[in-house]
């Protein structure tokens, strides 16, 4: 029978682990605004440790969850949530429980003050092998909680470590003409992305192993001087008389 992903999502892995929202951070998407992929598959042993894991990661980066001092009634958080309300029956009720229990620093304190949580938090840039090496005017996020340190980088320091960059313009809060053009590269987590560009070199070398072409000038091949038949036969002749 065949299956979709939202058939593996929303049916299988949601009826068979008891609708356990720890579920969705082990389904990586490929974009910033997801959970993390992890550098180990899961195993039998730690699946749910590592689950938990990519949930405190998630919750507790700006990906994840964004509360304001501006509007304390109102907490922002991921659109991954959004997407998957089926896991949350009550959203508003069983998603604030869920997340207070992996939830800290004074993100905590503001969602339990809030009153509604806004799922608006986005990031569709994909995560390219390329790490941070990305060309400028593609789209980003399109929420204020993107931008949580209101600064973008617009150049990028080739001697810098994984996920540095050098400090461009500054922009506020709820620019979102600004904002919707800039790239934030301290948005991808820097082990993620210093693993990401480990796999991006070991494709490269083993392309280049792979696709080599050794060339050498071979020059010209001695000849070997043939002796006809009748010719061996005579000397053969003189040979046995001799």
């Amino acid at each position: 029978m065949p299956l979709s992903l939202n058939d593996i999502q929303f049916t299988i892995l949601k009826n068979n682990y008891d609708n356990n929202p720890l579920v969705i951070y082990g389904l990586y998407q490929g974009i910033i605004g997801g959970p993390n992929i992890r550098k180990s598959a899961y195993t039998g042993q730690d699946v749910w440790r590592a689950l938990k894991n990519n949930a405190i990661e998630f919750i507790n980066s700006n990906r994840g969850t964004y509360g304001s001092d501006k509007s304390s009634d109102v907490f922002q958080v991921s659109s991954l949530y959004d997407r998957n309300r089926s896991y949350f029956p009550s959203f508003n009720a069983g998603l604030s429980a869920h997340l207070m229990e992996y939830i800290q620093g004074p993100e905590k304190t503001m969602l339990s003050q809030a009153d509604t949580l806004k799922p608006d938090i986005n990031d569709w840039t994909i995560t390219s092998l390329s790490g941070n090496y990305r060309e400028f005017g593609g789209s980003l996020a399109d929420s204020n909680a993107a931008l949580l340190d209101s600064v973008s980088s617009t150049v990028i320091s080739n001697n810098a470590g994984p996920g540095a960059s050098t400090l461009g313009a500054s922009v506020g809060y709820g620019s979102s003409s600004t904002a919707s053009k800039s790239l934030v590269y301290d948005r991808l987590d820097p082990d993620l992305l210093e693993h990401l560009i480990e796999i991006n070199d070991k494709r490269k070398a083993t392309n280049a192993l792979n696709s080599s072409v050794t060339m050498e000038e071979l020059g010209e091949f001695p000849v070997e001087s043939k002796v006809e038949p009748k010719e061996k036969d005579k000397e053969k002749d003189k040979d046995q008389q001799e």
